[in-house]
Order: structure tokens, then sequence, then C-alpha cells
């Protein structure tokens, strides 16, 4: 949990959160689960997106401060080996106690020691507006 102690002007900030992670095997084959809960300002903007990625789509908050409403965020993958590596299909879901959800279906491709591969899809709903979709493709090589 977290407060804000001392501040100039109107702020106010707290919040509480909790996860539960089950990792897979070291080389990544197995059951991967992180399940996340949080109220009020659990999370700076920064450590959001640190924690989170830039893949997973962040749901609103109110225009006059941090959302007050319960937020959960979820996704469950599991390795499995291929010839050169390991695949890891995933689904996500994110959804916060007012009007927005999002989803989210992927894969995961570790090639080698440096070599990864990804490609997921998300669609995103909220009450007052059309869902929006994307499909992301990530690749990543260690030199």
């Amino acid at each position: 949990g977290r407060i804000l102690l001392a501040h100039e002007g109107a702020v106010d900030e707290w919040g509480l959160s909790g996860s539960v992670s089950v990792k897979p095997e070291p080389d990544g084959l197995g059951l991967k689960l992180d399940v996340g809960l949080s109220w009020g300002d659990a999370v700076s903007g920064v450590d959001r997106l640190w924690d989170d990625g830039l893949t997973t789509p962040r749901l609103d908050e109110e225009a006059d401060g941090p959302a007050m409403r319960p937020r959960l965020n979820a996704e469950i993958g599991y390795g499995l080996r291929l010839i050169s590596g390991v695949a890891t299909p995933y689904g996500g879901l994110a959804l916060d106690g007012g009007d927005s959800r999002a989803y989210r279906v992927g894969a995961r491709f570790t090639v080698g020691p440096a070599l990864r591969l990804g490609v997921e899809a998300n669609r995103r709903e909220r009450s007052n507006d059309n869902p929006e979709h994307r499909i992301l493709l990530r690749g990543e090589i260690d030199l």
C-alpha cells in the first residue's frame, strides 16, 4: 500500500495493491500465471509502464484524480518446447471497476539464447465508445 504524506495543493493519493505469480521453470517451460488487484493509485504512471510494459492496455483514470475503483490485471500462459527454443501462448485480461475492459491473446517465442519474438492481438472496450483492436509484433535480439 502507499499514501502521499506531504504535498502542496489539492493532491490526494493513496493506493493498495497485491499480486500472485506462478513462474515457469528457468528455461521457460510450464505454467506462467500473474494476477494483480489494486485500488486507488497503487502504482505511479512510470512504475506502471515498467510493470505492465507497452503491450498491456492501460485503463482510464478519472479526470480529477486517480481512479478509486478496483482494477484487475491477469495473464496466463504455458511454455512449450520447440525444436530450437520455447513457445509460450498466453491470454490476458484487464478490468477496472468502471466501464473499461481489455483482452489480449498472443504468443512469445524464445529462439536460442539471444532472440525473442512475439505476436499479440488486443481488444479494448469502453461502454461509451467503440472497441479498439490492435495487433503487436515484437522482436528482441541480444548482441
